[in-house]
C-alpha cells in the first residue's frame, strides 16, 4: 500500500468545507498523482494545470537505395512523452509547509535506491533500483486498463502510466510572495507539533512545476485484424470495439498489462 502526502489540513468546519479547491480536487478527483515504484511513497497534487501536452513519435529507418526515388523505409516503434506544466498554491502557511514537504519528497524520488556496501568502512554502494514511477491525472493520464469500456482505478499505484520523469522544474512565483513567520516557528497539530526552521526560511505562496513523463508501455497496444484495437480504452479512457466479448477480452488484456508493468518493473 502506498504511502501518500496529499491533503493533510483540515478541510472542513462543522461538516462545511472551508477549502473550496480542496472540496474540488477531493470530490472530482483532479488530482495529480505520481507514485514512486522503489519506495512506494506517493505525492498528490490538486490540477491547477498551466500546460499539458501527449506527444506520439513514431520511429522509421530509411535506407537509401540507388535508383530508387524513395528510401526503403521500416517501422521501429512509437514513443509517447506528456509533458506537464502546474501551480501549487498555498491558501494559508500550514499548506505552505506541506506543499514545501510534498515538492522535498518528490525531488528525493528521482534519485535511486540504493543497497549499501558490506564493508563498515567503505562508502561504495550498488544501484538497486533505478527511479520508475507511475502517474496518474484524471482520465488523461492512466493506463488502458478497463471494465467493460471505463477506466478502473483511481489513484496512480492502481491505475498510473508507467514511466521515467527526465526532471522537475521548480519556480516560485516572487510576485505573490512568502509565507516567512518571524518567530521563526510554526504550529501544525496535523503534521505533528510545532516546526521549528531556520530564521529566515520561506514557503512560496504559489510556485510551478513542470516535468516530462516519458511513458513506457505496458498495455497491449496496436491492433487486431479480427477485433480493432487491442485496448479499447487506450489512451484516454470510454473506448470500446464492437465485439461480442469485450469483458473477457478487457479481462485478458488487465492480465496482460500487469504481466508488462512487472517486467518493467523487475519484480
Amino acid at each position: 500500500m502506498a504511502r501518500s502526502i496529499e491533503g493533510e489540513l483540515p478541510n472542513s468546519i462543522n461538516g462545511k468545507i472551508n477549502d473550496p479547491s480542496q472540496a474540488l480536487a477531493a470530490y472530482r478527483g483532479q488530482y495529480i498523482d505520481i507514485y514512486h515504484i522503489p519506495s512506494g511513497e506517493s505525492v498528490r497534487f490538486k490540477a491547477y494545470i498551466k500546460d499539458y501536452s501527449d506527444q506520439y513519435q513514431s520511429d522509421w529507418s530509411d535506407e537509401k537505395v540507388y535508383g530508387r526515388m524513395d528510401p526503403i523505409v521500416q517501422f521501429q516503434g512509437t514513443s509517447r512523452t506528456i509533458s506537464l506544466d502546474w501551480d501549487v498554491v498555498a491558501s494559508s502557511l500550514q499548506e505552505g509547509v506541506l506543499n514545501h514537504k510534498k515538492c522535498s519528497l518528490l525531488f528525493a524520488m528521482l534519485y535511486p535506491s540504493y543497497e549499501p556496501s558490506s564493508a563498515s568502512n567503505s562508502s561504495a554502494t550498488l544501484i538497486n533500483t533505478a527511479p520508475l514511477f507511475k502517474v496518474k491525472f484524471g482520465n488523461l493520464i492512466q493506463t488502458g486498463r478497463s471494465k467493460n469500456g471505463e477506466s478502473v482505478g483511481t489513484t496512480a499505484e492502481d491505475n498510473g502510466l508507467v514511466g521515467k520523469i527526465s526532471g522537475f522544474t521548480y519556480k516560485p512565483d516572487f510576485e505573490q510572495g512568502f509565507f516567512d513567520p518571524i518567530d521563526g516557528s510554526i504550529r501544525m497539530p496535523v503534521i505533528g507539533g510545532v516546526l521549528n526552521p531556520t530564521p529566515g526560511t520561506m514557503f512560496p505562496k504559489i510556485h510551478s512545476l513542470a516535468m516530462e513523463f516519458t511513458v513506457l508501455h505496458t498495455d497491449k497496444l496496436g491492433w487486431n485484424k479480427s477485433t480493432g484495437k487491442r485496448t479499447p480504452s487506450f489512451p484516454h479512457g470510454g473506448g470500446s470495439n464492437t465485439t461480442t466479448n469485450t469483458t473477457n477480452q478487457n479481462s485478458n488484456m488487465n492480465e496482460q498489462t500487469s504481466a508488462n508493468e512487472s517486467q518493467i518493473i523487475g519484480e
